[in-house]
C-alpha cells in the first residue's frame, strides 16, 4: 500500500480533480458539522471544506519518518522542472507546498530556497513588486542565518529587479555587493559569480 501513498500528493499536482468538490460542499451544507474525514490523504476534499468555513478533522492512514522533509525537497525539484517548462502555475503550487513545509518545520533553508524560486516566477511574469517582497523575505532569513551564498544570490536577484525598473545605479550597487560577497568567500569564479559579472559588465 505504501507505494501508492508515497506518490499521492504528486499525482494530485499532475492530475488535479475537483469536479466532485461541489457535491461535498452541498452535502456539508445539508448536514452541517463538525465533519470527520477518514483517510483524508492529501486533503483534496478536506481543504476546500475547511476554506468554506466548516469545522473538519481528517486522519491520514500512513506517515513515515522524515516524509515531510523529503516531500519539500521533491516539491522544489518539481518546481524547477515546471519552471524550466514555463508551467508557472504548477511550479508555484509545488513551491508554495515546499514553503509551507519549511515554515511548519522551521526549516529556514527550505524557506529561502522556495522564496527565491517563487520570486523568479513572479519576476518572469513581470510582477516585480511581488518578486521583490519574496526576495526580501528570503534575504532577511539568509542574513539571520549568516548564509553568505544565499545573501549574494538574493542580492543579485534584487539587483535584477532594479535593472528592470531602470534603476541602473541601484542595480549596479547590488550586483557589486553580491559579487564582493562571493569573492570574499573564495567563490569569485563560481557560475553565480560569472553571471553577476556579466550583469555588471552590461551596466558599465
Amino acid at each position: 500500500m505504501s507505494k501508492y501513498v508515497d506518490y499521492a500528493e504528486y499525482y494530485d499536482f499532475e492530475h488535479p480533480f475537483e469536479e466532485d468538490i461541489p457535491f461535498y460542499l452541498e452535502y456539508a451544507k445539508e448536514t452541517g458539522g463538525p465533519i470527520l474525514e477518514l483517510a483524508c490523504g492529501t486533503g483534496r476534499i478536506l481543504i476546500p471544506l475547511a476554506k468554506s468555513g466548516y469545522k473538519i478533522c481528517g486522519f491520514k492512514i500512513y506517515e513515515k519518518s522524515g516524509y515531510e522533509f523529503g516531500k519539500a525537497s521533491i516539491y522544489i525539484n518539481m518546481g524547477d522542472v515546471y519552471y524550466q517548462k514555463q508551467k508557472y502555475k504548477k511550479s508555484s503550487q509545488v513551491l508554495e507546498a515546499a514553503l509551507n513545509i519549511g515554515r511548519i518545520s522551521n526549516d529556514l533553508a527550505i524557506q529561502t530556497n522556495s522564496l527565491q524560486k517563487l520570486g523568479m516566477i513572479l519576476q518572469d511574469q513581470k510582477d516585480f513588486k511581488g518578486a521583490t517582497e519574496l526576495y526580501s523575505q528570503g534575504l532577511q532569513i539568509c542574513q539571520d542565518l549568516g548564509d553568505l551564498v544565499g545573501i549574494a544570490t538574493l542580492t543579485n536577484n534584487l539587483g535584477t529587479i532594479e535593472f528592470y525598473g531602470k534603476n541602473y545605479d541601484s542595480a549596479l550597487e547590488k550586483y557589486n555587493e553580491a559579487y564582493n560577497i562571493l569573492s570574499q568567500i573564495g567563490m569569485g569564479n563560481s557560475p553565480l559569480a560569472q553571471t553577476i559579472l556579466r550583469n555588471i559588465e552590461h551596466l558599465n
